[in-house]
């Protein structure tokens, strides 16, 4: 690659509608659908909470690839990269790992100690030669300054917990939790969320967009539990999706996971959600729990929940086909 015909700029979000369009005309020339919806985030209706910064490569003016970095506007410690793309035509120029470099080093000078991204298993990627390291399936890690040992920090017992509303900002965090090998199977039974230690996982940084998408657009609500003293640092959360077709107004599906540290939080995760679920009328509460997910049952039995039924050879979990217990509270 020519140096003097490679250029990179760096847009932080929002971005102006010109150079919007151009981006979104890159980005779908490789990616047609992500998990990420573009428009929105590009105008900038996560910002304030949110920074989104989108690095671009061309060459002789044309737009070739591009690599964007996410991390909490506030007290950032983990961010996320996404959209790492080089058209066809300009591949194995390295093109990739210099964008990819550009955005890492965005968020490290921000203060972040790590970075995540999400990448299909293979022998040897571009990412590996950057100091990323593949945790399991597609999930890949690199610690920024002083973020070697940052997990440990980060979940480590002890710390003073609130719960409050999940917002954008927690879009790194959650990913983060979802990386570390918790003891629930299932953190979400309908986005299909699985923890390292029952399964590879087959995405990383959608783990938290396919969750609030889904939430957001079905008129639930969501919460986090984070630490007092880091306020994106997030130990676990819950959310509550209205039921199907005619029952949506009178029922509520929940979800909730914590890191094992934190899972004598669960009861004020559940508390806080069915106290809303309440206030919106919602009359019959339902979770569906693998069978194999003994400490989750237990969380949502110890909140008054009876099981009421057994769908058998309903989920599949490292290829292995599980019965998934149904739960009521009435």
């Amino acid at each position: 690659m020519d140096p003097e015909q490679f250029e990179v700029t760096v847009h932080r979000y929002p971005i102006d509608p010109a150079a919007r369009t151009r981006l979104i005309d890159l980005l779908q020339q490789v990616f047609p659908r992500t998990d990420v919806d573009w428009l929105q985030s590009m105008r900038g209706q996560y910002a304030d909470v949110l920074t989104t910064w989108q690095v671009v490569g061309t060459l002789d003016g044309t737009p070739v690839g591009s690599a964007s970095v996410a991390f909490a506007v506030d007290s950032p410690e983990v961010c996320v990269i996404e959209d790492v793309i080089t058209v066809p035509a300009a591949r194995r120029r390295g093109i990739a790992r210099t964008l990819t470099e550009r955005a890492v080093q965005i968020a490290f000078d921000a203060g972040c100690r790590v970075a995540y991204l999400g990448n299909a298993p293979i022998v040897s990627s571009v990412y590996e030669h950057i100091g990323f390291t593949r945790l399991a399936g597609a999930c890949m890690r690199r610690p920024g300054p002083g973020g070697e040992d940052y997990e440990g920090v980060a979940f480590a017992p002890g710390q003073r917990t609130v719960v409050r509303e999940t917002n954008w900002g927690d879009l790194s965090a959650v990913v983060c939790l979802m990386a570390q090998p918790i003891v629930p199977a299932l953190a979400h039974y309908d986005q299909g969320l699985v923890s390292p230690l029952a399964a590879a996982p087959r995405r990383a940084v959608s783990n938290f967009t396919s969750v609030k998408y889904a939430v957001e657009s079905a008129g639930g609500n969501m919460w986090s539990l984070v630490s007092v003293d880091s306020p994106h640092r997030v130990l676990g959360f819950v959310s509550v999706m209205p039921g199907p077709g005619p029952l949506r107004e009178h029922t509520g599906r929940f979800e909730v996971t914590c890191h094992d540290q934190y899972a004598g939080d669960a009861s004020v995760l559940l508390e806080t959600a069915i106290g809303w679920a309440t206030e919106q009328g919602k009359v019959l509460l339902e979770a569906f729990v693998a069978e194999t997910d003994s400490t989750k049952r237990e969380w949502f039995e110890e909140a008054g929940f009876v099981e009421v039924a057994r769908l058998p050879g309903v989920l599949s979990i490292a290829d292995r086909r599980v019965e998934a217990i149904v739960l009521h509270r009435g």
